[in-house]
Formats: structure tokens, C-alpha cells, sequence
């Protein structure tokens, strides 16, 4: 039995959730997406994995009527977190109510939603994957918390929201549940096999933070391999839509009216020398589309150096995932043949994408160095005067 179009299967795992025979498995395609597929020896046909998949039915969006510019006032949160560390903020304030707080993680070369309750666990949730993470039975256990009246935080991309939402089947007052811009998802087996071939060991990555949209990988919280975005066969494809899930190109999700009760990412666009209280470092951008997510909001503001800004300048084009999803690359079937062939690196590298980002870096190294040689002429000329 097919759940859903594969070709519109976002791997949310709303199905695996629901289904209480537990006949619905993780498999992966031949590019490493995560796939739901029915166990039919397990299976007794009751329909639900297909009644209530995002992708079979029509989502409740919310529109937005405010913007605000906000960054933590706490500076570890800026300093680690991928823009102003406004995750980190909801999660620290749910956690001191007693709540749960659910997101991804990335450990044991794996990525993972996983739930913490506690501060000094706020680290494991910290930085941007540019991977797809795996929800697991998370829906379930936020389920539990929520029925023994805990306030539960889940962030997750908009397709994870949108699982979230369809297996609990009912809105509940103690859930806030928080969705990022999202560029797409590619494959964990995309990124695995890539740092596999840089690295000998390494156990977590990170994209954003301390080496900001720099490529590391880690080995017991040491880098052991760093590479600029340009330079790294991943990020580059990443930065690039060369590398995402088949969905993510028309993705349903990936428009101004949101299915979550806030939205965050960075504020690209920001007209700075508007601000009321001027700020050189990263700054988040927070959308609340409902009234919940407003009210939250309001909860922590003291918690934020928070600005409201007109919703026109937080929809602008350099947003462009809040807007439209992410453009199809014409090298995108010439890599997937490729990567069958030859891996992920080596598919990324005979692509016209990356031959031509070569081409950039190189004219780049030249106008650098060049630039070098002139100041120290004009340095020796000065001295000599």
C-alpha cells in the first residue's frame, strides 16, 4: 500500500506516528530520503497513515499582521545560535514553566528530534542542520506531554509542523509550536557520506554559529575539518538547491501564510539604520501567525532586544523561502544520475554549478590578491616619500 505520492512525500512520518500497529517503517531511497513504508504482514488496513497525511489533504494556514526584529540578551545565545538566538529564548522560558521542548540535534553522526527539559541541555538544539531530521515517535511523546498538561514547544521545518498538527488532529492551548525558513531538506546520507570522505572520525557538524555558514565537522566537540561554503562540496550544493528532497521544489509550505503558531529565521532584508536600537551582530526575524503565537510572544519579549517592523519589510525578496519555495537547478537530474555512479562529492563537482562557483572563487583569489599588491606599492611609495 503507497501512503502518499512519493514525489510529494515531505518525510514528516505523521503515518509511522498514527499507526498503533507500528507497520510503518523508515527506509530510504536510492538517494537516501527518508521513505514511510508499510509493513503489510503488520498492516490491517485501516487507512489512517493515508487519512491523515499532509500531502494528501489540504493544510489550515495563517496569515501575518506583524514582523518583529528581535536578538537574545543573552550572549551565548547569539554567539552559538545561527541569528539572534531567538530559539534558544522560547526554549530556555517553556523549560523554566516545567515544559518539554522538542527540536533537531546532531550527534553520533546522526540527526535527530529529540525532547529536553532542561538549560544545560538548551546546546544539543543550538545551530541550523541544512539536513533533513529524523522525527521518530517525537509526535507521540509530545502527545503524552501535552495530555499531562505540560506547555510543549515544537520547532521543526514546515512539513514537520504540519505532521505535528495532523496526527494530534486537535489544536491544544499548551502547544506552541514554532517553524523555520526552510531552504529544503536534503538527505542526513548526503552529509554523512560527504564528511566520511573528509574526515577519519568525526561525531556532530555545524553550518551556523560559532564558524558562521562555515562548513565543520566535529569530534568530541573539537573541529576537525572546516571548510568555506564556497569550497565545500556540501554546503555548496546546499546554498545552491542542488541537493534537497524531491517535495522541497514544490513545496506547499513555503509561502507568507504559515500552519505554525510562529515563524523564525534570520532577517535578511533589515534596514538597520532604521532600528531604534542600532545592532552590528545577527538579528532574527519572528512572525507570529496566530493569536497563541502573539501572545507567546509577548510572554518573552523581556527575555529579546525586540523591534516590530512592518510585515511588507520582513516579506521582502531576499526572503525568498517565506515567499515561494526553492527553485529546481537544471544540474539537479545531471547530479542525481551522477551520485549513482560515483557519490556525492564527485557529483557535485561534475556539475555546471560547482564548475562555475569555481570560476567565482577564482576571480575572487585574483581581484584579493591583486588588491594586496597595490596597497603594499602604494605602502613602499609612502615610505620612499
Amino acid at each position: 500500500m503507497q501512503i502518499c505520492d512519493i514525489k510529494k512525500c515531505t518525510g514528516c512520518f505523521a503515518c509511522m506516528n498514527i499507526c498503533r500497529k507500528n507497520a510503518i517503517e523508515v527506509t530510504q531511497s536510492e538517494y537516501g530520503e527518508l521513505i514511510p513504508k508499510v509493513n503489510e504482514e503488520k498492516c490491517v488496513a485501516c487507512g489512517m497513515c493515508q487519512k491523515i497525511c499532509p500531502s494528501n489533504n489540504e493544510q489550515v494556514f495563517s496569515g501575518q499582521t506583524r514582523a518583529y526584529a528581535a536578538w537574545s540578551k543573552n550572549e551565548d545565545d547569539v554567539a552559538l545560535s545561527s541569528s539572534g538566538g531567538v530559539a534558544s529564548v522560547f526554549s530556555r522560558y517553556v523549560i523554566k514553566k516545567g515544559g518539554a521542548v522538542f527540536g533537531a540535534e546532531s550527534s553520533d553522526k546522526a540527526t535527530k528530534h529529540i525532547c529536553i527539559s532542561t538549560e544545560d541541555e538548551l546546546c544539543k538544539l543550538r545551530g541550523s542542520k541544512y539536513v533533513q531530521s529524523e522525527i521518530g515517535f517525537t509526535y507521540r511523546d509530545a502527545e503524552k506531554q501535552l495530555k499531562d498538561g505540560k506547555l510543549v514547544l515544537f520547532t521543526g521545518t514546515p512539513c514537520q509542523i504540519a505532521g505535528l498538527k495532523a496526527y494530534l488532529g486537535k489544536d491544544y492551548g499548551n502547544l506552541i509550536t514554532v517553524d523555520l525558513i526552510c531552504h529544503g531538506t536534503p538527505s542526513h546520507t548526503y552529509l554523512k557520506e560527504h564528511l566520511d570522505a573528509k574526515c577519519k572520525s568525526w561525531d556532530g557538524y555545524s553550518f551556523r554559529g560559532k564558524y558562521d555558514f562555515v562548513m565543520v565537522a566535529y569530534l568530541k566537540e573539537q573541529p576537525v575539518f572546516i571548510k568555506n561554503r564556497f569550497r565545500d562540496e556540501y554546503f555548496m550544493a546546499f546554498l545552491n538547491g542542488l541537493s534537497y528532497r524531491e517535495s522541497c521544489y514544490e513545496c506547499k509550505y513555503a509561502r507568507p501564510e504559515r500552519v505554525s503558531d510562529i515563524t523564525i529565521g534570520d532577517f535578511w532584508g533589515l534596514d538597520r539604520k532604521s532600528l531604534k536600537n542600532p545592532y552590528k551582530g545577527r538579528i532574527s526575524l519572528i512572525l507570529p501567525n496566530t493569536q497563541k503565537g502573539q501572545e507567546f510572544i509577548k510572554e518573552t519579549e523581556a527575555l529579546f532586544n525586540i523591534e516590530e517592523r512592518k510585515v511588507k519589510e520582513a516579506q521582502n525578496p531576499q526572503q525568498g523561502n517565506l515567499l515561494q519555495p526553492s527553485a529546481k537547478p537544471k544540474d539537479r537530474e545531471k547530479f542525481l544520475e551522477n551520485y549513482k555512479k560515483m557519490g556525492f562529492d564527485r557529483a557535485v563537482r561534475k556539475t555546471n554549478l560547482w564548475k562555475k562557483n569555481v570560476k567565482i572563487q577564482r576571480r575572487l583569489q585574483i581581484r584579493s590578491f591583486v588588491g594586496k599588491g597595490l596597497r603594499l606599492v602604494k605602502k613602499i611609495g609612502s615610505l620612499k616619500k
